[in-house]
């Protein structure tokens, strides 16, 4: 019986998988979605989607044919056990996917989909719900190529999934020294830094290198952040050098403003007030005021990260959700113009969910956000809605010395080459 019951299983996936690869070809518009969040989520029903490798402060980046793997949860309001299942989609540096491969050419293991089997239901908590956690890659599905993927999960049908998420594969073949200092523009010094690095290829041999690699540079692991490298300023030995005196600006903007919820039972720094009303958790601050024209301070942070977590229990079941109000002073609502509350813990997205309105009443932009308990980091985010123009300073402005951590990843994608390769992956935090 038993081995009867593991040939079904075994037969029912072989044939899933079978239609995963063909599925596969698809276009799943990933860039529309991928190209400017962390991640996307496609079911509102669906919650808190985190990714991590190791610790809950670490980026989803792991080695190719490594033991790191990324462990990823989320939370369903719908509270009852579904068979979620999930798949990979290799993509290009912008989050296209890419065409030139098929699924059975960068996913190793035994299928191209896997279910998620690990699922509790929370206990004793106001909002009930089930919380999923898998990690991968693993024995069932693997990956054979380096590069940006983008993971789906979703319950009956790929095309319409729960939701998806970034995660890079790195084959290390070049290391990328990198250096933070201030822009060589008199008009810029005292707001922007300026990042220069290079690619040290030691024996490994880059053809066309003026045309096959491209780089992407991340402030902070924001999607809007990025800005794109293709040639070099110049060639020497074995080393591309990427310094110029006008290129890879970022305005320091200033340091994340946080939230601390991992309890509920007394007030912590810069929360004023904890209420239950309807079976609901409500929570205000009184960080209100704009930092803007005020002197620097340095203070430690998270560089807009997030972690889950409870004073006492465990997070994944027994932490609970309450509504956060965010406020911030402004003498006038701002006309054709947005601000948003962004970080990690919502992808830097500027959705209707994060995005401030103003109160008349109060002279205040407010937003209430639903979130799990845990330690937040957020920043308020200007965008122009005309022009689309992103201003992360516009509220609590830019300052040179901002501690801002930049990463950089380097692609390569020789002519005739399928795909493109991720080879390289530096990081820094800037200390100016």
């Amino acid at each position: 019986s038993k081995f009867i019951m593991s040939y079904i299983r075994t037969f029912i996936c072989f044939i899933f998988s079978l239609w995963s690869i063909c599925l596969s070809a698809e276009d799943y518009e990933i860039q529309k979605y991928l190209s400017d969040n962390s991640y996307y989520i496609f079911n509102n029903n669906i919650h808190t989607v985190n990714l991590s490798k190791y610790s809950d402060w670490s980026q989803p980046i792991i080695e190719l044919n490594s033991s790191d793997v990324i462990t990823c949860s989320f939370d369903d309001f719908d509270a009852i056990g579904k068979d979620y299942r999930y798949t990979f989609i290799h993509c290009d540096p912008s989050w296209r996917q890419s065409t030139g491969i098929i699924q059975s050419d960068y996913m190793t293991g035994y299928y191209t989909e896997e279910y998620i089997r690990d699922y509790s239901q929370s206990f004793n908590t106001l909002r009930d719900y089930t919380h999923y956690s898998f990690t991968f890659p693993n024995e069932n599905i693997n990956i054979g190529l380096s590069g940006n993927y983008a993971l789906f999960v979703y319950e009956d049908d790929i095309s319409s999934p729960a939701f998806i998420a970034r995660f890079y594969v790195i084959d290390k073949k070049v290391s990328v020294p990198i250096k933070v200092d201030f822009s060589k523009n008199p008009a810029h010094i005292s707001e922007y830094q300026r990042v220069s690095f290079s690619l040290e290829c030691g024996s490994y041999l880059i053809r066309e290198p003026y045309r096959s690699v491209t780089i992407v540079i991340q402030q902070n692991n924001k999607p809007y952040s990025e800005q794109i490298a293709t040639e070099p300023k110049y060639i020497t030995g074995s080393s591309y050098i990427y310094d110029f005196d006008d290129k890879f600006e970022f305005r320091g903007n200033n340091e994340f403003r946080n939230f601390d919820i991992r309890t509920l039972k007394y007030l912590t720094q810069y929360i004023s007030q904890i209420d239950v009303r309807n079976s609901e958790y409500y929570v205000i601050t009184h960080d209100i005021s704009s930092w803007l024209g005020k002197a620097y301070q340095s203070f430690a942070d998270n560089d807009g990260q997030y972690i889950l977590s409870v004073r006492d229990g465990d997070v994944a079941t027994e932490g609970e959700y309450a509504f956060v109000n965010l406020r911030v002073k402004s003498s006038f609502p701002m006309a054709n113009e947005e601000l948003y509350v962004c970080g990690e813990f919502n992808g830097w997205q500027f959705n209707e969910e994060n995005k401030m309105s103003y109160n008349y009443e109060t002279g205040e932009y407010q937003a209430n956000l639903y979130l799990k308990q845990g330690y937040y980091n957020y920043c308020y985010v200007y965008k122009n809605a005309e022009t689309q123009r992103i201003d992360e300073g516009f509220i609590d402005g830019s300052f040179v010395e901002t501690q801002n951590r930049y990463s950089i990843m380097v692609y390569y994608q020789p002519t005739g080459e399928r795909y493109c390769q991720l080879i390289g992956y530096g990081l820094i935090n800037s200390t100016i």
